[in-house]
């Protein structure tokens, strides 16, 4: 039985920017606009001072803090010396400039090229934290109990001290449970900030037809990123005739309690973000648009591209993928490539509609008719296979296997999109060397179709008839693989996305 104490939350924060940014046309030729915006970062924090900080140097030598007599060393508050009121501090040096020139070589407004540099900050991707800090000792508390003394109708009859909630406020001498979950920030913890350019070059071919070829980059600095910061630490061979580590010995091996046992025997998992994550982003977009003229309008774009990153932020990863690493003593080994992914990517988006006639017969069945569509063809996703066990025994899940073949042989059907052969999984207290998002998903056609037609029934009132195909050619889209080793279905297709869906529509405009 679990039993989860009421979370009382006071959550503030304080998002804060100025800029300036100026236009100069230095010549017919040459435009240049700057900015610089400065955007100081302050954390979110609860506003009744709930949350901790764990200071590593601390609980090593044995500092304790004043608040509660009772915490375990190392546990300190917000009245302690050097901890900030939000545990971690204000960051006032985030200055972000931005620049943008367009030039037109020619002077004939039919070709510019176009330079552009921004530099932006994330200043709301912590609320999640002051809901661990609201959560932990002494502010909130979570009992699990594996043999409940009493009945369900009466679950705490024979507990020690009696039904636990709702829990009182807590005093100087409340006392801290054992094996306790805790958040923990850094101190000094910089906001992600994202560095973006790009380089374009426009030409008008005719009146109506305009092509464009661009390259656009960017990079991500400091992503925050979730590590166990108390990970049991594998320890090999037998002890007392039995495996030194185990599933069974998980908390006995956590890093602090190895360290201290008696004081670190009340800490269990320590989760906290660490702006240790970065992020590229490198592609070349080719784009041909043809502006509303003679009944058509058509606008297509084609890009390569790579996407690199450290870690999938949390959210984001594929169900059954966490976000956070395998191994939670070198995250930096998590790099690869990113979620999003898609290497290719070719998009057109085209309207066509018949003309005006002029005799009466014609105009009635063919005027006023249009054809709209969008095409979409983009290679597939990325996904990280997993070897479904703790082979690491590290508590995290995230195991991946050795790759021993090549997991994309030509004679697969395609509906078993990977060969299981090809990968064993990780010995007991080894990680496994397949890569995050190391595997290549199924890509993706589609074809979305509309046709309607305008009828006029008076002088201000309109009747639309509409037809719309979506994925009109029926074409099969797998979704991604099972990629749990554990499975039998591993490697296998298991999902689609919708089929060919048909759908009327009319209007009645007065």
């Amino acid at each position: 039985m679990i039993q989860t104490g009421s979370e009382y939350d006071n959550e503030r924060q304080s998002i804060f920017g100025t800029y300036i940014d100026d236009t100069f046309r230095l010549n017919s030729h040459l435009t240049i606009r700057a900015g610089l915006r400065w955007e100081p970062f302050f954390p979110e924090y609860q506003a009744s001072g709930k949350g901790s900080h764990i200071d590593f140097a601390a609980f090593a030598a044995g500092t304790k803090t004043k608040r509660y007599q009772n915490a375990p060393p190392g546990l300190l508050y917000n009245s302690d010396p050097g901890i900030p009121f939000a545990y971690t501090n204000n960051n006032l040096n985030n200055f972000e400039p931005r620049i943008g020139i367009v030039w037109d070589p020619t002077g004939k407004g039919l070709e510019t090229i176009r330079v552009g540099y921004a530099r932006m900050s994330d200043t709301t991707n912590m609320m999640w934290n002051g809901e661990g800090f609201a959560d932990e000792p002494p502010f909130g508390a979570v009992l699990s109990l594996e043999h409940p003394p009493g009945p369900l109708s009466s679950p705490y009859s024979g507990y020690p001290g009696g039904a636990p909630f709702p829990l009182p406020a807590p005093s100087a001498s409340v006392p801290f449970p054992l094996d306790a979950i805790y958040e923990n920030l850094p101190l000094h913890f910089p906001p992600m900030t994202v560095d973006q350019w790009n380089l374009a070059y426009e030409r008008q071919l005719s009146q109506n037809w305009m092509v464009s070829a661009s390259y656009l980059g960017n990079k991500t600095t400091h992503e925050w990123i979730v590590v166990e910061q108390n990970p049991p630490v594998y320890l090999p061979g037998t002890c007392g005739g039995q495996p030194c580590s185990s599933e069974g010995n998980t908390e006995q091996r956590r890093m602090l309690i190895l360290q201290n046992p008696v004081a670190g025997a009340y800490y269990g998992d320590v989760y906290g973000p660490e702006a240790i994550g970065n992020g590229e982003y490198d592609a070349l977009l080719l784009s041909a648009r043809h502006r509303f003229s003679n009944n058509l309008t058509l606008q297509s774009n084609y890009t390569y591209s790579h996407c690199i990153d450290t870690n999938d932020i949390e959210g984001e990863a594929w169900p059954g993928e966490s976000g956070q690493s395998q191994n939670p003593n070198n995250p930096k080994a998590e790099r690869g490539n990113c979620f999003s992914d898609h290497r290719q990517v070719f998009t057109a988006s085209v309207i066509a509609s018949t003309p005006t006639f002029q005799d009466v017969w014609r105009r009635r069945m063919l005027s006023d008719w249009q054809l709209s569509t969008i095409i979409t063809a983009q290679t597939g996703p990325w996904f990280t296979p997993q070897t479904g066990l703790d082979n690491s025994l590290t508590d995290q899940s995230e195991d991946r296997p050795n790759l021993i073949g090549n997991p994309r042989p030509s004679h697969l059907p395609r509906t078993q999109w990977d060969d299981p052969s090809a990968f064993v999984a990780n010995p007991i207290g080894t990680f496994g060397d397949a890569g995050r998002d190391s595997l290549l998903g199924p890509g993706l056609v589609n074809f979305d179709f509309e046709v309607s037609r305008f009828f006029t029934l008076f002088r201000e009132t309109k009747f639309e008839f509409r037809v719309e195909a979506f994925n009109a050619f029926n074409h099969t889209n797998f979704g991604v693989p099972d990629g749990n080793l554990q499975d039998s279905t591993f490697g296998q297709v298991l999902s689609a996305a919708a089929p060919r869906i048909l759908e009327l529509g009319a209007k009645y405009t007065f």
